[in-house]
């Protein structure tokens, strides 16, 4: 009996030792899959992260999901220059006198336009935005590209963002959103979840593709989507903008040029001060306009669409309306457009109305 139960517990314990050594094999053998699993996935990420068109010291700390989301991005943006017209003709080349370092033609652009480039998809995806967004909201090009315009707007801009994405034909699209901005007064960078909002004067074009490239970019596609998605996909519009935030009066560099003057308001637009530039511009002394409407002073015709920009001022702080006539003294109007923006107290009360008014023409 000894005998017997010492064979069985020497055979269970062989048993055992050989379901050991099988689990240890395919466990080496799991992890020697996974390991190679890694080492593609990290050289397949490494060859699209030296695929972007971006900086290397840009993209290097980058997560696989952010460089996912950017390389969706790039791909849209090939998409949207197939939607821009083509010119006729060759620009011809300007060669730099020598001696000189080569401008960058970007970055003299963006100067020049004082602001930012934006391109939104119908959905509200940001497909591109320009390199100095940082300068302007704080955060970078490379956390913005990709993500949702609703994710970095006020909740109580987006209707106004989904109505200005609506395929309803291509055309201008003009209006003021709050953007969250990471930089504060004093220049310092906090975190997104810590971000105010800005005011963002966004005036752009919604292109829709014509028939002939939407044919051709169906038929590119023709092996990779089916008949219904594709045609649904590629008629999607796409807002290319420029971006400029409006300037705050204390920001104002003084004095100022001679077709433009200050001036104050109460919160039903009355003047309560004027610069004396008005009197050099428009021909009115500051007193002829201190306790009159603004109202009583625009062309008629021009009545809507100031009354749509004073209400956007008082729900988002501030504006920029668009030209409109302002009446002359001597008789006539001129063209004016102004930026207003709404001062608060301490307690965020709105007080008055600062306006920077410039005088076109």
């Amino acid at each position: 009996m000894c005998k017997t139960g010492s064979v069985e517990v020497t055979n269970n314990s062989d048993l055992c030792s050989i379901k050991k050594r099988n689990n240890e094999k395919r466990k080496e053998k799991s992890r020697v899959a996974a390991r190679t699993r890694r080492n593609k996935e990290m050289h397949i990420f490494a060859e699209l992260t030296a695929a972007l068109p971006a900086r290397k010291e840009d993209v290097d700390q980058l997560d696989k999901a952010s460089i996912m989301r950017l390389a969706i991005s790039y791909l849209r943006v090939r998409d949207v220059v197939s939607l821009l017209p083509q010119t006729e003709t060759e620009h011809p080349k300007v060669q730099n006198p020598e001696g000189t370092e080569e401008v960058s033609t970007e970055l003299s652009y963006m100067k020049a336009l004082d602001g930012f480039v934006l391109v939104l998809s119908q959905p509200g995806d940001i497909v591109y935005c320009s390199e100095n967004i940082a300068d302007h909201l704080g955060v970078s090009q490379m956390e913005i590209m990709g993500q949702s315009i609703f994710e970095f707007s006020h909740p109580c801009d987006h209707d106004e963002i989904r109505e200005a994405l609506r395929t309803n034909g291509g055309g201008r699209r003009d209006l003021l959103l709050r953007l969250k901005c990471t930089l504060t007064s004093k220049g310092r960078n906090v975190h997104l979840k810590s971000a105010s909002y800005k005011v963002i004067h966004i005036t752009g074009h919604m292109l829709m593709p014509t028939d002939d490239k939407t044919e051709r970019n169906n038929n590119r596609a023709d092996e990779k989507k089916t008949d219904g998605d594709d045609k649904k996909a590629i008629k999607n519009g796409t807002l290319v903008a420029v971006s400029r935030p409006i300037p705050h009066p204390s920001n104002i560099e003084i004095p100022l040029d001679s077709k433009t003057f200050l001036s104050k308001h109460d919160l039903d637009m009355k003047f309560t001060y004027v610069d004396k530039a008005l009197t050099n511009t428009l021909g009115f002394e500051p007193d002829e306009l201190v306790g009159q409407s603004v109202y009583e002073y625009h062309h008629a015709a021009d009545t809507g669409s100031l009354t749509h920009q004073f209400k956007s001022l008082f729900s988002k702080g501030q504006c920029e309306t668009g030209q409109y006539r302002f009446l002359a003294k001597t008789g006539g109007f001129a063209w004016v457009q102004t930026q207003a923006t709404v001062i608060t107290d301490k307690q965020q009360k709105p007080i008055s109305v600062v306006c920077v008014n410039y005088v076109i023409r």
